[in-house]
């Protein structure tokens, strides 16, 4: 015999994540981080960062500071909403 019973009450949580191989930045925060306002560029590469920390890195060095290839700005994952998301 099934026993039937009524939710009262349910707290869901979600996150998100870029759809790029690192999950934090140059400035060791997460890309993630809901307190950062500030947009995500990807290269070419497929690596993240927050905008302004990039910007900072390429004026000094023009490569991914992951991968070492050339810095080449691909799209900017904040306008378009590119999110994976997990329940």
């Amino acid at each position: 015999m099934a026993v039937q019973f009524n939710i009262k009450s349910m707290n869901l949580t979600a996150s998100y994540q870029y759809n790029t191989p690192n999950t934090h930045c140059l400035c060791g925060k997460q890309l993630t981080d809901p307190v950062i306002k500030d947009d995500i560029y990807q290269g070419e590469c497929g690596h993240g960062y927050h905008k302004s920390c990039i910007n900072q890195h390429i004026m000094i060095d023009g490569t991914c500071s992951f991968c070492q290839q050339e810095w080449k700005f691909s799209k900017n994952l904040s306008d378009n909403s590119v999110y994976l998301y997990k329940v």
